[in-house]
This record gives structure tokens, C-alpha cells and sequence, in this order.
């Protein structure tokens, strides 16, 4: 006993060191646990912290690394009444359309910017645009235009700039120049955009291109969306999918045992405010046997 006791009193910080980081890390994974099984409603977190864990996480589900307000604005304006809405049309893929309680609507600047800045992160610089189709129905509601939105990769040093430093024109033996395309399909209201004025035709066929800012304007028209993103803001937001990260409540767990109690995150359920009990209890009786510890430690040295 009398070494057991000696031998408690010579490693006793480090015993009390290691049973707080035990129990730290133990409660912090506990309560993560508890936010993804209760889809976070066991929970109230700070609007801030919470718009900033799902951008971080919508990106890098994306793999993208663009300015991240622009994402943000995503979640920031999303429309609680959207229905994801997935249709074939003709030979085209499955296409996600823009469709809520009040009907179907263009996708605005807000989408439109983030689309011009991940293209622009991926290399692209250039774009066109051709009409494929026009009286296009969609759900049984107002004509559209289908037209076929191509994005390039293209060295800007072979252009001969026309006056509209944001049209050019591609010589057709620097063609091959082109390093990469992709091309999307978009449906837009025939009453926002005059697609019969010459303003609008600008087609790779005919070697005129346009920058990639010059075409927000048919991206932000469009009723349809381009990629997954809506996809995987939808299920974070209607908190279906997201998984929210154990570094946010090992940090809740951190101010907890610490007994700091910043209110960024806070329990909103009886299981978790009893767990938050029991963990500041147990690290205050911890932080008290360290004090003394250190006391004692303090004393034999006078």
C-alpha cells in the first residue's frame, strides 16, 4: 500500500494529466456521436459556426477550393421550398430543374457566381453558347429555349480582341490550341433574354467565344442547375446527409471539462445537459486533485 501510495503521489500529475485528456476526448467523441444520430437537435449551435462548418465540408465533399463566401451565399439564400426535382428530356441526362412551391424560376446570380468561379478554378477562361431548340415545355409550363453552354480552356494570347474586350475571335488555325471543353445543357424563359438579337449569338462553331463573366448572364437565367452541389445543399440542409465533425465537440468537450462553457454551442436535450453535468464535474474534481498535486509538490521542494 505504502508504494502503491508513493507511487501515486510521484506520477499523480501525470495519472491526472492523462484522465483528463481520456475523458476529454471520450465526451467530445460522445457528443458528435450524439449530433449526427440526432440529425443536430440535440444541439443549438451559433448560426456562424454551424454555415461555417457546412461550407468547409460542402467543399471539400466537392473537392473545390474557391472564395468561400461565394459558397456561402449558397446556403445563405437557399430556398426552404425547393423540391429536388430530377428529369430526363429527350436525349439529354437527368437534369435537376429549379422547381419550388411557386413553380419553376431561374437559378439567379448567386448560383451563377459560384459556377463561374469553380470553372475558373478549374482552368476554363472562355465560353459559348448555341441554340439547339426553341418552344421547349418543361412540366407542362411556360416555353423555353435549350441551348448547349460550352466552357474553354484557351491560351489568351492567340486571340485577335474584337471592341467588346469581352468577345473574341478565335482564327481558325489556332483551333487545336484549345486545351479542354465541357458542355452543359440549359433551359431558359424565352421572355428574359432576346436570344434573337445578334448580342447573344456567340457560338465556338463560328470561332466566337466569350470570357466567362460575360456568360453569367445565361447561367443566372437558366432553370436548371449544373452540377451536384444543389444536390448536397439540399441534404445538408434539410439534415438528411451532413456529418458534423468531431473537432467542433472535442472543442465543446475542451470548454466543458474546462468549465469556460463558451456558448457557441450549446445542449438542447436532457441526455446531453446531463452529460455536460457529470463531464464539468468530473473535470473540476480533477483540476482540484492536480492543484493538489501541485501543491504538495510545491511544499516538499521548500
Amino acid at each position: 500500500m505504502k508504494t502503491l501510495s508513493g507511487s501515486l503521489k510521484h506520477h499523480g500529475g501525470i495519472i491526472c494529466i492523462l484522465t483528463y485528456a481520456i475523458t476529454w476526448f471520450l465526451f467530445g467523441y460522445l457528443y458528435c456521436y450524439i449530433a449526427n444520430y440526432s440529425n443536430g437537435q440535440s444541439f443549438v449551435f451559433q448560426e456562424d459556426i454551424l454555415l461555417q462548418t457546412k461550407n468547409i465540408e460542402f467543399q471539400k465533399e466537392l473537392n473545390i477550393n474557391i472564395n468561400q463566401n461565394i459558397t456561402k451565399d449558397l446556403f445563405l439564400n437557399y430556398d426552404k421550398n425547393f423540391i429536388l426535382t430530377k428529369l430526363t428530356k429527350n436525349d439529354s441526362p437527368l437534369i435537376t430543374f429549379n422547381l419550388s412551391s411557386a413553380g419553376i424560376k431561374p437559378i439567379g446570380v448567386t448560383w451563377a457566381n459560384y459556377y463561374i468561379a469553380k470553372w475558373k478554378s478549374e482552368g476554363f477562361n472562355f465560353c459559348s453558347a448555341e441554340i439547339l431548340a426553341r418552344n421547349q415545355v418543361v412540366m407542362d409550363k411556360t416555353k423555353y429555349v435549350k441551348i448547349m453552354f460550352s466552357i474553354y480552356n484557351i491560351p489568351t494570347d492567340t486571340f485577335d480582341i474584337i471592341s467588346s474586350k469581352e468577345l473574341v475571335y478565335l482564327p481558325q488555325v489556332y483551333s487545336m490550341l484549345v486545351k479542354k471543353q465541357h458542355g452543359f445543357f440549359i433551359w431558359i424563359n424565352e421572355n428574359e433574354l432576346d436570344l434573337t438579337n445578334e448580342h447573344w449569338t456567340f457560338t465556338g462553331n463560328n470561332n466566337k467565344f466569350a470570357t466567362l463573366d460575360y456568360g453569367k448572364l445565361f447561367i443566372s437565367n437558366s432553370i436548371n442547375y449544373l452540377d451536384s452541389a444543389v444536390d448536397i445543399i439540399y441534404n445538408y440542409e434539410t439534415q438528411s446527409k451532413f456529418k458534423y465533425p468531431l473537432i467542433d465537440f472535442l472543442y465543446f468537450s475542451a470548454v466543458t471539462i474546462t468549465t469556460l462553457g463558451y456558448g457557441d454551442i450549446l445542449p438542447n436535450s436532457s441526455l446531453v445537459r446531463g452529460l455536460v453535468m457529470t463531464e464539468t464535474m468530473i473535470g473540476a474534481i480533477i483540476l482540484a486533485i492536480s492543484i493538489s498535486f501541485l501543491y504538495d509538490r510545491i511544499k516538499n521542494r521548500r
